[in-house]
């Protein structure tokens, strides 16, 4: 699962489930540096990447290419795999770079869920699932992901992970 987002963290790590990591995985770890501590702390995850956090990538893309807003889908040409899932995020659902990462996801056979406005912009024709979020400005469209990145995240973590705290 691949997935563009900025709050990741309720995927990698636990979220509202508890999230053993493998027996194996454990029993390897018990003879490396520190692992039985270690093996009490860690958790199963999701693997959720946020696009556009490596500078280097950004900037090299932004000198070297004449196409604005390509950023996002050149990381995700590379990091895209079939069955992934982006998560593409835009109060007007019509930000280029994410219609460009969109385009990229597609091409690569993966899922795409668009979080946007009332309208859904563009992003409407072209994601899988476009869930718009009602309001008449940017600050209010934006408070009302926040929910429904928690509502999101809870179900991923019900569907992949069935031990309740």
């Amino acid at each position: 699962m691949l997935m563009l987002c900025i709050l990741r963290g309720e995927l990698v790590k636990s979220f509202e489930r508890r999230r053993p990591i493998d027996k194996l995985v454990l029993e390897k770890l018990s003879n490396e540096f520190d692992g039985e501590e270690l093996g009490k702390y860690l958790e199963a995850g999701l693997r959720a990447i946020p696009l556009g956090m490596n500078s280097a990538l950004k900037t090299a893309i932004e000198n070297d290419c004449p196409l604005r807003d390509i950023a996002f889908a050149q990381e995700l040409s590379v990091l895209m795999k079939p069955g992934d899932v982006l998560l593409a995020i835009s109060t007007s659902g019509n930000a280029k770079n994410c219609l460009y990462a969109i385009s990229v996801a597609r091409a690569n056979n993966g899922t795409v869920i668009g979080l946007t406005g009332p309208s859904g912009g563009l992003m409407a024709q072209y994601t899988h699932v476009c869930i718009k979020t009602p309001g008449n400005s940017t600050k209010i469209i934006q408070e009302g992901h926040q929910p429904i990145w928690h509502a999101l995240c809870a179900m991923i973590e019900v569907h992949f992970f069935t031990e309740k705290r």
